[in-house]
């Protein structure tokens, strides 16, 4: 390996350390172990050459912990000035996150809340290196509560992000009294993307927020709701309607993701009432939520020109206390009980088939993506679009296997490029072996004539408990699927996705 590594031009190396490390994590002597960029230029002369070199390693940059309001702050900020300087003159990015728990017993306590200017002062030593080179930056995310929260750091500093095109903000670093107006439209002109994470939706709090914060609506298409709550405050309901004023701020939206929170309080029925969502100009729609949720977006829902569909459901046909510490059944042991339909599944299944009627065009859809549907009967919608490249499912049953075999009688799925599916553990070697056929029919095809659509499947992907990570290792269906060189097999362990899967599809 290392000889490999030495003959690597130094231009190889370069995205072999961008791709280890995308992001530069400015605190990480201070906090924690593990590497950092810092690391991979020590290792040789030429490794520092090449890392000193690369302006795009360094464009990538990670806020973690609070520790400006310290002594070591000193440090911390020259090497911050430090990065950002590296990747000049090209775009950056840059995330704030808070420390992992398990770091938290190495972080000074915070200061004195009271100390207002004395926090002030802080904030904007802290962003200081940031804002000086406001002209440059590409992506602002804040993915958990920060003390000192990107809404309050850019209504004290406002000025203008000529080339900010990403935002995140974090309504749990809001306070109750806002703070003062942000006009985005005039700090941040060409904003395009924007992910909001835990803000309060109701009526009264969208009126008090999004006043303040001026939103571009006209101007957004990516928008990401990341469990947020549309609970009325007076009566608890979760009100549809809360969702159909906030989606309408968004005329010209055409990547919506809606996560909603992993809690046992989504299974209660949301107050829909006379609500039409209007998703005309709609390509992908994400939604991670229980039926109760799920349901009612999807039936009150119009986007006729969608491509894109991945949907990743909380309480599936097997969602049930197995999956829980406390079961007394293991994986294997629950995968073979028959479960009871849920009462919810009939009209469930009614609900995407009418998404799906009201397409447009049934062929512009190019991705369906299943995450926790288990043994539903999904075929029926695999079968109504014909253009699909991107096919996730949780069983590769043999109904499923047999329609995506190539046959000279007929075409299936003809562009198909990626499939995804669950490892089943206790699937037997001819189930195995049937799926690989279904494999190989789709990497080299045979068209019965020169007008013919040749399919190519290109990647598999292939998700598994991380009890199994031993079994796949070991299976048939692995060595089988390793032996078809034109493919490549990914084997991803569910325990190392980030808390929603359809992340692996974005």
């Amino acid at each position: 390996m290392t000889t490999i590594v030495k003959s690597l031009p130094n231009e190889i190396l370069e995205f072999v350390f961008i791709f280890a490390h995308p992001e530069v994590d400015v605190f990480h002597d201070e906090y924690f172990g593990g590497s950092s960029t810092w690391t991979l230029s020590h290792v040789s002369r030429r490794w520092r050459s090449v890392v000193l070199g690369s302006k795009l390693l360094w464009s990538r940059l990670l806020l973690q912990g609070r520790p400006y309001h310290t002594l070591q702050a000193v440090s911390l900020i020259s090497r911050l000035c430090l990065a950002v300087a590296r990747s000049a003159p090209i775009p950056f990015s840059v995330r704030v996150t808070d420390l992992e728990e398990s770091d938290s017993d190495d972080v000074v306590p915070d200061p004195d809340p009271s100390l207002t200017h004395r926090n002030v002062w802080e904030r904007g030593v802290m962003f200081g290196p940031i804002f000086a080179n406001a002209y440059r930056l590409e992506t602002f995310l804040e993915e958990d509560s920060f003390i000192d929260s990107a809404y309050r750091t850019l209504s004290l500093f406002p000025m203008p992000f000529p080339a900010l095109r990403v935002l995140q903000l974090n309504g749990e670093a809001i306070s109750g009294g806002i703070g003062e107006d942000i006009h985005i439209p005039r700090i941040a002109p060409v904003l395009r993307k924007l992910h909001l994470t835990r803000f309060k939706l109701d009526e009264e709090y969208q009126a008090m927020v999004f006043s303040n914060l001026n939103l571009p609506w006209g101007q957004i298409t990516h928008l990401t709701a990341d469990c947020c709550n549309f609970e009325e405050a007076e009566t608890g309901e979760k009100q549809l309607l809360h969702i159909q004023m906030f989606l309408n701020n968004f005329p010209n939206l055409q990547i919506l993701t809606w996560l909603f929170d992993e809690d046992k309080e989504e299974e209660e029925d949301w107050d829909v009432g006379d609500v039409e969502l209007d998703g005309k100009e709609l390509k992908t729609l994400n939604i991670r939520g229980m039926n109760s949720v799920t349901v009612p977006l999807l039936g009150r829902t119009r986007a006729p020109n969608l491509q894109k569909l991945q949907l990743d459901l909380l309480d599936g046909p097997y969602a049930q206390d197995w999956q829980s510490e406390d079961s007394e059944y293991t994986t294997s042991e629950a995968s073979q009980r028959s479960w009871s339909p849920h009462i919810w599944e009939p009209g469930f299944l009614k609900t995407i088939s009418n998404f799906i009627d009201r397409l447009h065009d049934k062929g512009s859809m190019t991705s369906l993506v299943l995450h926790g549907f288990y043994d539903l009967p999904v075929l029926d919608w695999i079968q109504q679009l014909p253009n699909l490249q991107v096919l996730s499912v949780h069983l590769m049953n043999r109904a499923l296997v047999k329609y995506l075999t190539w046959s000279e009688s007929y075409r299936t799925l003809p562009f198909l490029e990626l499939l995804t599916w669950s490892f089943d553990s206790v699937a037997t070697k001819v189930e195995d072996q049937r799926i690989v056929k279904m494999v190989k029919s789709r990497t080299n095809p045979t068209p019965s004539s020169v007008t013919a659509p040749q399919t190519r499947l290109i990647r598999i992907r292939l998700l598994h408990e991380p009890q199994d990570a031993e079994i796949i290792k070991k299976s048939f269906l692995v060595k089988y699927l390793e032996a078809v060189t034109l493919i490549s097999l990914e084997i991803v362990d569910l325990e190392d996705i980030e808390w929603h899967p359809l992340r692996l599809y974005t």
